[in-house]
């Protein structure tokens, strides 16, 4: 089942009409917009990441290029130069080697960076991808859930057979971890159709109450009390002014 209008439907309290319409369709949109930033992110990070590589890649043959000229100048020197014009063409080639080596540690350190926020938003990716299996996933449980796989989970990009794969340490997809996790007990209390009713887990009532009338709340503020305090949204709804 997709995550859509005729799913939050059935999940958010009240009438059908145009305000609840209105509700579902900023849930739906702020959904898409997350799902769609961070593919776009991610693409681009992609690419900075291969670009880093690249430059990498070529500086390094550089310096190779760079210490082999210095070996054959040495060399030459030694045979044919001065000892003045040897230590000349020996100081600046050390200058130029030392200052290939700077570069090339600072661009791999760029790309260690660039690399660990490739790592972070496909996790995000995978995570997205794996719970649409999962739609009756508790929307005010759905960020908390994703920390907790990405954190007990050491996930890393590894080719397999040309193609980079995003696994764990023992080769399990996020999907593996997902379905592993929702078998549980502690994860099938985060399903919506696990934990209905008045008990702990279906009662929002420690979270932080609205101090605004419902009139006086944006519609992101009352989407946001739908999904995090159902209860009170209903309370606050029927009270009106």
């Amino acid at each position: 089942m997709d995550f859509d209008a005729d799913y939050l439907k059935g999940k958010i309290p009240g009438e059908d009409g145009e305000e609840k319409s209105k509700i579902i369709d900023e849930i739906i949109a702020e959904h898409n917009a997350d799902k769609e930033g961070v593919a776009r992110t991610n693409e681009a990070l992609k690419s900075e990441k291969l670009a880093e590589i690249r430059k990498v890649e070529a500086l390094e043959a550089k310096k190779a290029e760079l210490e082999n000229q210095i070996k054959n100048l040495s060399e030459q020197i030694k045979s044919s130069g001065t000892e003045e014009t040897k230590q000349f063409y020996e100081a600046e080639m050390k200058r130029l080697s030392d200052e290939t080596a700077v570069t090339i540690n600072s661009l791999q350190e760029k790309l260690k960076t660039t690399s660990a926020k490739v790592l972070s938003l496909t996790g995000i990716s995978e995570f997205e991808s794996a719970i649409k299996e999962y739609p009756n996933l508790d929307p005010a449980e759905r960020e908390d859930v994703r920390d907790l796989f990405l954190l007990r989970n050491k996930f890393s990009l590894k080719q397999i057979a040309d193609k980079e794969m995003f696994l764990t340490e023992d080769n399990k997809t996020m999907k593996d971890v997902a379905r592993a996790y929702f078998e549980s007990e502690s994860g099938k209390r985060k399903l919506l159709n696990q934990n209905l009713g008045g008990g702990a887990t279906g009662n929002r009532s420690t979270s932080v109450k609205p101090t605004k009338k419902w009139s006086e709340m944006s519609l992101r503020e009352q989407s946001e009390l739908y999904r995090s305090d159902p209860e009170t949204a209903k309370r606050l709804q029927a009270a009106k002014d």
